[in-house]
């Protein structure tokens, strides 16, 4: 059987989902060839007098750049790109296309550049040229000729000096003409052969729910995860649930300005800033036999570089579980294992001892300052009948001593989540590796 490997992440290509929702026999499209309309160019650095049109630009070879906060390619490409306008002041100009908001690229130009200037022609908050020129990945770029005629769309490897010049000579042939299709993975690929690896992140879809899913292998794909609108902090969350259940309260960041990286903001705030370039669509997966989750660590690796994420051990107030007595008040008796839970009880048939702890650290008592931790040393299933209001340790350590159990407050070794800065783990002179629950270090708090 033929099988495919499919890598697409931000790291190489960001799926642009708002430009992908333009569909490209929209009747604004423009279409290579054709002049391009004189729009006003809503310069986010003043508008000028006159405003500034495509007109105004007449005589100069004109470079869109369509880019986004979270396209790490694309940040990373303004260096080069400020560079190749500086060179080509007289001949070429840049504007940078962005279609978050004002807010959202201000504080991206902000973090890039400081008190610098760029050279470069910045628009926020775009719609219009995005139905003219529908894209689904960023970067895009668009070539416009000195008598404002649209000649191209490229990727970044086009933007060279040598393909500039050209372009300024009138020559575009060179250019290799960027064609965005959507791919549908279950008929394009399944086509084929049988996808054996893949990972697509897209933006945020509005009106849809947050939502995360793993499914297990069938007969026509392996192990799958889905996650439907979640913020970046969201999707560490998700890939680090294999060493342990990682909230806020076991989750530290150290990031100098973590607003675009998750949010406090509730309801219809929130949904507006996940609307704003912070939400996410991911859709991973691995073969049968593969570990879903380490490649998910791998792909954030690869698709955020900026960021470095790490499981270390932090001494911790925690409630802890420990056996009273050497009586074994909850061997199993066997069956089929079954579990459930109600704000008053959970009821346990042949599951391990962490059956009891998961919804206690999930739902009831998340809100809890202080982490659950199991030192029972309980290897066996049990079987348990637990009623208490399972929101208060006190109720809790009642319906346990029926067991011989109970929850003491301790300083014991905890699993922490830490997400840093790659500009720190340079400073600290730690290699950027992606740490995957592989090991752990232990550190005093």
């Amino acid at each position: 059987m033929k099988k495919t490997i499919i890598f697409i992440g931000l790291a190489l290509l960001c799926q642009n989902f708002r430009a992908f929702a333009q569909s490209i026999l929209r009747p604004e499209a423009i279409q290579i060839g054709s002049p391009v309309p004189d729009e006003v160019l809503l310069n986010i650095f003043g508008q000028g007098n006159p405003p500034l049109k495509i007109s105004s630009l007449k005589g100069k070879v004109i470079i869109m750049d369509f880019w986004a906060s979270w396209c790490s390619p694309c940040l990373a490409a303004f260096p080069k790109n400020e560079l190749l306008q500086e060179k080509f002041l007289e001949e070429v100009q840049f504007i940078n296309v962005g279609y978050e908001s004002l807010q959202t690229v201000n504080k991206t130009y902000t973090s890039k550049y400081g008190n610098k200037k760029s050279g470069f022609i910045w628009i926020a908050g775009d719609k219009r040229f995005v139905k003219m020129f529908p894209h689904t990945y960023l970067p895009h770029y668009l070539w416009i000729d000195k008598n404002g005629i649209y000649r191209a769309a490229t990727e970044g490897n086009d933007l060279t000096e040598q393909n500039i010049q050209n372009a300024i000579a009138g020559d575009f042939s060179k250019l290799r003409q960027k064609t965005d299709k959507a791919m549908n993975l279950e008929k394009k690929v399944g086509a084929t052969g049988q996808v054996l690896f893949s990972s697509t992140l897209g933006g945020y879809v509005e009106g849809g729910e947050a939502v995360s899913r793993t499914l297990p292998p069938d007969s026509l794909h392996g192990p799958r995860a889905e996650i439907l609108n979640y913020s970046l902090y969201g999707l560490y969350l998700k890939a680090y649930q294999n060493i342990e259940f990682f909230n806020r309260k076991n989750t530290q960041l150290e990031i100098a300005d973590s607003s675009g990286f998750t949010s406090k903001l509730r309801g219809r705030d929130y949904l507006d800033w996940l609307a704003d370039g912070h939400g996410y669509n991911w859709r991973v997966q691995v073969p049968t036999g593969a570990n879903l989750y380490l490649y998910m660590q791998a792909q954030l690796a690869l698709m955020f570089p900026q960021y470095h994420a790490s499981v270390e051990l932090r001494n911790k107030e925690s409630w802890v579980l420990i056996r009273t007595s050497k009586n074994d008040k909850i061997a199993s008796k066997g069956g089929k294992p079954a579990n459930s839970f109600s704000a008053n009880s959970i009821e346990l048939v042949n599951v391990p001892i962490r059956a009891l702890l998961n919804p206690l650290k999930v739902k009831f008592m998340s809100k809890s300052d202080l982490f659950l931790v199991d030192q029972t040393g309980y290897s066996g299933t049990v079987d348990m009948s637990v009623s208490a209001d399972l929101s208060k340790m006190e109720e809790i350590n009642k319906a346990l001593a029926a067991y011989d159990l109970q929850f003491i407050k301790k300083v014991v070794p905890n699993k922490l989540l830490i997400i840093r800065e790659l500009k720190d783990l340079k400073e600290g002179g730690t290699n950027n590796k992606t740490d995957s629950g592989l090991h752990e270090r232990r550190n005093k708090s």
